[in-house]
């Protein structure tokens, strides 16, 4: 029987899984660190050795179905959380960042109509809308992130009856915020830029395109502003501060700032 950590509307999945492990004295490893990479994930779960339970992660339970096994636990995205696992899954899965020219390689749907940096800004406008499975056995990225871990806990000690030390799970919360901390810090950045912007006022940025979609979607989803509504014909946002995207926010009859 295996039991899964379902992270498909989610993220750091085999991370959550080796910290579940080394919690509760499953994984046979040495130093910590030696299961990260140089980009931060935990892929190095993958190897047998490393973890002979029957404790896993999948991302993709619709398509691959895993015979004899309990889902133990979802871990999910919303909000600011959701903007942190693009970022993630950019560095880590993709090893690539969204631009103009190569956006069929992240699966997005071009409209060819469509401004690429309106087109994407939309489409993550609308991934922060996403239904998710909202039930008592669900960990939200932010939650673990911040050590709020009683769900897990509660999981593991009545699903697979393991033993949790908590100990063992602050040392390697540790070691996740040390090798995640470029991703936290660039959230940071990014949050910064849009609550200046939610308080009209004007700072300087240098972004790269994908990371324009970021910001301009995030207001909007503050503003309660659909980016449709924005300016777009008439504006080239965040070229080198936001004054353009403060300024069509502002015309939005809808537009809480």
């Amino acid at each position: 029987m295996f039991y899964i950590i379902d992270y498909r509307n989610g993220g750091m999945g085999y991370t959550i899984t080796a910290h579940t492990l080394f919690s509760c004295n499953k994984l046979n490893v040495v130093d910590i660190d030696q299961i990260f990479s140089v980009n931060g994930h935990a892929h190095a779960l993958l190897d047998p050795f490393i973890n002979q339970t029957k404790l896993i992660c999948n991302h993709d339970l619709e398509n691959s179905r895993i015979p004899n096994s309990i889902q133990l636990l979802s871990v999910v995205c919303e909000g600011w959380d959701e903007v942190l696992r693009k970022k993630m899954s950019y560095h880590k899965h993709y090893e690539a960042l969204p631009t103009q020219d190569n956006l069929d390689i992240f699966e997005f749907k071009l409209d060819p109509t469509m401004d690429p940096l309106e087109f994407l800004t939309i489409t993550y406008f609308d991934s922060y809308n996403q239904k998710l499975p909202h039930n008592e056995n669900v960990l939200y990225l932010g939650h673990y992130l911040e050590h709020k871990l009683e769900v897990l806990q509660r999981q593991v000690k009545n699903v697979l009856g393991w033993q949790w030390d908590n100990s063992r799970s602050e040392t390697f919360h540790k070691r996740v915020l040390a090798h995640n901390q470029k991703y936290i810090s660039w959230l940071d950045s990014i949050k910064h830029i849009v609550n200046q912007t939610l308080r009209k006022n004007i700072v300087l940025c240098d972004l790269k395109f994908w990371e324009k979609a970021i910001v301009i979607s995030m207001s909007c989803q503050l503003h309660n502003v659909h980016p449709s509504n924005l300016r777009w014909n008439d504006f080239q946002f965040l070229t080198c501060d936001n004054q353009s995207l403060v300024d069509s926010l502002s015309e939005c009859s809808n537009a809480i700032i």
